[in-house]
C-alpha cells in the first residue's frame, strides 16, 4: 500500500470518527448526508478558471516503428473516445529515433515518458 493511500484511509476514518463524536455528544444533532454529487454539483466554472486549474487540451503520442496506418487510426479513434480529448499521433522510424537528428526527438528523449511495448509492459523513464 502506498503512503498516499494510507493517508486517505486515515483521513476518511478521522472524518467518520468526528461525525460520530458530534452525533453522540449532542443528542439533538442529526446527520444529513449531502449526497454523492454534493461537491461536483457546486463546482463554479469561474472559480475553476480563476484558480488556474488547467486540464490537458490534448494528448501527444509518439510511435516508434512502423505499425500499419489503419491500426494507428483505429487506436487513435479509441483513445479519443475514451479520453474525450484530441489525441495527436506522431510516427518515427526506429533508425530516426536512434539517430535523434531533429531537435524535437532530442527534446522528447530528455523528457519523462512511458514506454509501452507490444506485450503491454510499462517502463518509466
Amino acid at each position: 500500500m502506498r503512503r498516499g493511500k494510507k493517508k486517505a484511509v486515515v483521513t476518511v476514518g478521522r472524518s467518520i470518527l468526528v461525525i460520530v463524536w458530534y452525533l453522540l455528544y449532542d443528542e439533538g444533532a442529526q446527520f444529513h448526508d449531502l449526497g454523492v454529487d454534493h461537491y461536483n454539483s457546486r463546482i463554479n466554472p469561474d472559480r475553476k478558471k480563476r484558480n488556474h486549474i488547467r486540464e490537458p487540451g490534448d494528448v501527444d503520442v509518439l510511435v516508434i516503428g512502423g505499425p500499419p496506418g489503419r491500426d494507428l487510426r483505429r487506436a487513435n479513434a479509441r483513445m479519443e473516445e475514451a479520453l474525450d480529448i484530441p489525441v495527436q499521433i506522431t510516427t518515427v522510424s526506429s533508425p530516426e529515433w536512434a539517430a535523434a537528428d531533429s531537435g524535437f526527438l532530442r527534446e522528447v528523449q530528455t523528457k519523462p515518458s512511458i514506454t509501452l511495448d507490444l506485450t503491454g509492459s510499462r517502463e518509466h523513464r
